[in-house]
């Protein structure tokens, strides 16, 4: 009840300040830019979308007033904003396209879960906006997006496997970096598909990333064969440090042991205060 009011609060605030507001971006003083653009992004008024974009787009505004500018405009999920968000995936400065794709999976259409695959697929992103694609389909539960993350964790794997023939000692493919592959995996594991659990453990002696991503994933599958994933979950949490890991093997123990703790049926989220 009183979130629900504090809701309705928030939306009347919202319609009364939002004239404030923008007119408080045109001010030259920048920290009163961010200011209004943090406001506008937590008051939730979709009718400031539009003017958000034009900051956002708007290359002679300094980086991080575009950059907050975009990061309301996509927390207002507006789906009106779509086309204008697909062009900013495309935008040269990094945190301007992950914060479009952010916002692209915010919208949660048809229309933005397409949006997600094809920026998931497409070799003219890089890997860290391609992974936020994948983390967008996050419990996205149709055909074209499990396939679409199959596809994409199938193509990159192999470059985390001992003696993979085509990549030499510390080289990964293009398609291999390790936050993709760890969102990827992260994705797959909100399926909670226990026929997915071969190419979970198949990443077990991956790098960091893709290693804890595996482990948590295998949590993820309360149906999965309990010997062979207890033995990886148990494993992973007893494993000796690597040379090359540093605090990494303490946080995977973590992360495998809250894994257990949610193949038990008693815990939530795996990564939570790794």
């Amino acid at each position: 009840v009183e979130a629900e009011r504090a809701r309705v609060e928030l939306t009347r605030l919202g319609t009364r300040a939002l004239k404030p507001l923008l007119d408080a971006m045109s001010d030259n003083d920048t920290g009163q830019q961010r200011v209004s653009l943090e406001i506008l992004g937590y008051l939730g008024n979709r009718n400031a979308t539009s003017a958000l974009l034009t900051v956002a787009e708007n290359g002679g505004v300094a980086g991080t007033v575009r950059r907050d500018a975009l990061r309301a405009a996509a927390a207002l999920a507006d789906a009106r904003a779509l086309p204008r968000l697909v062009a900013l995936t495309r935008q040269n400065d990094p945190t301007l396209a992950l914060l479009a794709t952010w916002g692209i999976a915010r919208v949660r259409s048809p229309e933005s879960v397409a949006t997600l695959v094809r920026v998931l697929e497409s070799r003219e992103h890089p890997a860290d906006t391609r992974a936020m694609a994948a983390l967008g389909l996050t419990g996205v539960r149709t055909p074209v997006a499990r396939a679409a993350l199959l596809r994409a964790l199938d193509g990159a794997v192999g470059a985390f496997q001992p003696g993979s023939q085509d990549v030499r000692p510390g080289e990964v493919r293009p398609s291999g970096e390790p936050v993709f592959v760890a969102s990827v995996v992260w994705a797959l594991g909100s399926w909670g598909d226990v026929s997915l659990a071969p190419r979970f453990r198949s990443l077990m002696t991956a790098t960091f990333w893709p290693h804890a991503s595996a482990v948590a994933a295998l949590g993820m599958l309360p149906g999965a064969p309990r010997a062979e994933v207890l033995g990886d979950l148990a494993g992973a949490m007893f494993s000796p440090a690597r040379p090359s890991a540093g605090s990494g093997t303490l946080a995977l123990h973590r992360v495998a042991a809250r894994a257990l703790v949610r193949l038990a049926g008693q815990g939530d989220d795996p990564f939570a205060r790794v």
